[in-house]
């Protein structure tokens, strides 16, 4: 079971891509064509409506955005910011809520990330008038303890929950790192 301690919770995602991506005006249920495998670049998720690395304002809507990027062979996946050395991908760890993170180059999907600290279904970061986009996706862990890309559907209901769009399912001993002070092995 994965939970979130404390008010920031630290877990493992790692994805692989396959086929190709949806049109962009396909509308309701837009597939990303994704599968998770194994998990691997360490995210930090903590609360928060902005990202520390980037103000949003009503003039400039611009976030931040981090990548997901994929680098070696077999193929390991870091989170990045963009221009940077993808190989550096495990010196950008923190990530707090209300950053974007590009899946992968060509995919033109950004992901929220989200978390409140219960370990509960977390809800999207919403747009600025307040309502969440349509095709908003967030990082969120489930009650079944698993960690799921989400998509909310329905964006004014309050009491519908995010579908869950693709999943990463919890390897024991691996999905969560329980101890903060190791970093890097050696």
């Amino acid at each position: 079971m994965i939970e979130f301690t404390g008010d920031e919770g630290l877990f493992n995602l790692r994805a692989t891509f396959q086929g190709g991506v949806p049109p962009q005006d396909s509308d309701d249920t837009a597939c990303m064509y994704a599968t998770w495998v194994d998990v691997g670049a360490p995210i930090v998720v903590t609360p928060g409506l902005i990202s520390s690395v980037g103000t949003r304002t009503a003039s400039n809507h611009s976030r931040f955005k981090w990548n997901l990027s994929k680098y070696g062979n077999p193929v390991k996946w870091f989170i990045t910011k963009p221009g940077d050395d993808k190989t550096k991908g495990f010196h950008y760890d923190r990530v707090e809520a209300g950053a974007g993170i590009s899946l992968g180059y060509p995919s033109p999907f950004f992901l929220e990330l989200c978390a409140d600290g219960s370990g509960g279904i977390l809800r999207p970061i919403t747009s600025e008038n307040g309502v969440a986009d349509r095709n908003s996706y967030c990082v969120g862990v489930s009650q079944r303890g698993i960690v799921e890309i989400m998509s909310v559907a329905a964006p004014n209901r309050e009491s519908s929950e995010p579908t869950p769009a693709w999943q990463a399912y919890s390897t024991p001993g691996r999905l969560m790192l329980p101890e903060t002070h190791s970093k890097e092995g050696h």
